[in-house]
C-alpha cells in the first residue's frame, strides 16, 4: 500500500515534497517526564498536636 501511495505522489510530481506534508513529531509526555529527571518530594513538617484542657470521657460517665 505505501509502494502505491509512493508511485501516485511520484507521478503528480510532489514525492519531492513529502517531507512537507508530514507533521513533525512532539516529544512525547513520557520523554519529557524523564528528561526532567526525578523531583524529590519532602514531607511536610510535623505539627504539635493540640492538648485540650478536658480528658476524654464516655458519655454515660458526664
Amino acid at each position: 500500500q505505501m509502494s502505491s501511495m509512493i508511485r501516485i505522489l511520484r507521478q503528480l510530481d510532489v514525492l519531492p515534497n513529502l517531507d512537507q506534508m508530514i507533521a513533525e513529531s512532539s516529544p512525547r509526555p513520557m520523554d519529557l517526564l524523564k528528561g526532567k529527571g526525578k523531583l524529590r518530594k519532602r514531607a511536610p513538617a510535623r505539627s504539635a498536636k493540640k492538648q485540650s484542657d478536658e480528658s476524654w470521657t464516655w458519655d454515660d460517665e458526664a
